[in-house]
């Protein structure tokens, strides 16, 4: 397994933070196949491990850039997937706790 260094994209409101990979993270993968996220109401803490993705130039380990728990999921990036043109869709939102 590999891991990206800084692939994040990272808005926050309030105390909610929105979580995205950005377009040179998403280039460097390459079509996208398969991604496992955590359910909502997971708990991330910063530098675990969190999600991974299978691309296709690897499979790459996601390790949270933020502390947080899952609140939303993007239904784009969920399971099986081909995201045409999704360079900046956001992938999950957290709460900070």
């Amino acid at each position: 397994m590999t891991t990206l260094i800084d692939p994040w994209w990272v808005k926050r409101t309030g105390n909610e933070i929105t979580l995205g990979l950005t377009p040179t993270a998403l280039t460097q993968l390459g079509k996208l196949y398969f991604l496992d996220f955590p359910a909502p109401g997971a708990v991330l803490k910063v530098g675990l491990p969190f999600a991974t993705i299978e691309a296709q130039h690897w499979i790459v380990t996601l390790n949270s850039p933020i502390a947080g728990q899952v609140v939303a999921l993007n239904p784009v990036w969920q399971g099986q997937i081909e995201p045409a043109g999704q360079t900046s869709a956001w992938l999950l939102r957290l709460v900070t706790v």
